[in-house]
């Protein structure tokens, strides 16, 4: 059986229980829009496989934590992707780089074919807004400080009957140096 698989970094359960509560604010101003009952989450790639082979993808996700070490990122204001009317919490531009590194070793790291890949590290309140719900969520959002340390990678599954992803895997990093040096791209499929 085929499934669709999300990879995704996670702020801490302070931060998630936050952004839900901004997403409701929202919503309480604006109505119903895409992405109002997701969790918090940067997305780094997601992709459809049979699950049988799932499990090579955990395998190459853990060797790559194995070499990752906790830090603290920072998201410190609002942005948008006005083509596809995204608002988001952006991260500062020192995080904002540390995470699009990240996500790229990643991604080059587990060559799946037709996976989409993000590249650029933010936090989604809202997706699919119109100009006007554009407006009112910049008016409502203004000012942010967001603190977390980044030490897990998180593998979801999208569940079909809640048209949620469901995280089924938590992927510690482990911060082995010597692990980074040797691993190198596998092409898994």
């Amino acid at each position: 059986m085929t499934s669709k698989y999300s990879i995704v970094f996670m702020p801490d359960a302070d931060w998630l229980e936050k952004i839900t509560t901004m997403k409701f604010q929202l919503s309480d101003l604006i109505g119903w829009y895409s992405s109002k009952n997701a969790l918090g989450h940067i997305t780094i790639c997601e992709f459809e496989m049979e699950e049988k082979n799932f499990p090579l993808v955990l395998k190459k996700l853990s060797q790559i934590c194995d070499s990752l070490s906790s830090k603290k990122v920072f998201f410190d204001h609002y942005e948008a992707f006005e083509s596809n009317g995204t608002f988001f919490i952006a991260p500062s531009s020192e995080s904002k780089k540390y995470l699009s590194d990240l996500m790229k070793r990643i991604n080059q790291s587990i060559l799946i074919k037709d996976k989409f890949t993000s590249n650029t590290p933010h936090l989604s309140i809202a997706r699919k807004l119109t100009s006007e719900q554009m407006q009112v969520a910049f008016q409502t959002f203004q000012k942010i400080s967001m603190e977390f340390h980044l030490k897990s990678l998180y593998v979801r599954r999208f569940n079909k009957s809640r048209k949620q992803y469901d995280v089924i895997h938590e992927i510690e990093f482990v911060g082995n140096d010597e692990v980074g040096a040797l691993f190198g791209q596998q092409s898994l499929f």
